[in-house]
């Protein structure tokens, strides 16, 4: 009975949570993980609509195209729900590389004064976890979207911080910027394996 109720529940990936930024102008695809046949009422920015997990306990929504602004508030209603706060619609760039991309904020020129004034609100970090798989995965092992702070930038992509901060100067549009780089990899890890 225990390990029904905790397969009922309605779960998503780590990257949709709370602070999460979802891309401007393109249609806006949720998805998880219930029970067989649960139905699912998603709610986000004045829009309801409602799935049942399939036959292998997955499901999605798409919710429609919207510009960017924010914050937003979204819902998904199973069995349980899950509430995420604080999200915004904008631009979401993913930065991927080797040590170049990987190097930490704190250790670019002027990194700790850099670091100091590192506070947008609308600027949101993920950092994805390390961890190498053969196939492609589901889920990332752990993480969250977290608002661009002293605190929470201290370690991030220093060139995808200056990046994503130089895009919301210019466009003043929320920008969500996710790091999954690893110095020392070869360059085959970041490549389609059907490309060689």
């Amino acid at each position: 009975f225990i390990s029904f109720v905790m397969n009922a529940e309605i779960k998503v990936p780590h990257f949709f949570s709370d602070h999460m930024v979802l891309q401007q102008n393109e249609p806006i695809t949720i998805y998880g993980k219930a029970h067989v046949g649960e139905t699912i009422t998603a709610f986000f920015n004045e829009e309801t609509l409602h799935t049942k997990a399939d036959s292998n306990g997955d499901w999605s929504v798409t919710f429609k195209a919207t510009k960017a602004g924010g914050p937003f508030e979204m819902t998904l209603k199973g069995t349980n729900t899950l509430k995420f706060t604080d999200v915004y619609v904008g631009e979401v760039w993913f930065c991927s590389g080797q040590s170049n991309m990987g190097w930490k904020l704190e250790n670019s020129v002027n990194g700790q004064e850099e670091l100091a004034h590192a506070n947008y609100e609308k600027i949101k970090l993920f950092t994805a976890p390390r961890n190498m798989s053969h196939t492609e995965e589901y889920d990332v092992l752990k993480g969250t979207w977290e608002t661009c702070t002293s605190e929470t930038a201290e370690g991030f992509s220093a060139v995808a911080y200056f990046f994503g901060r130089h895009l919301y100067k210019t466009y003043q549009v929320p920008i969500g910027l996710i790091n999954s780089s690893w110095g020392g990899t070869n360059i085959e890890a970041w490549m389609d394996a059907t490309l060689f």
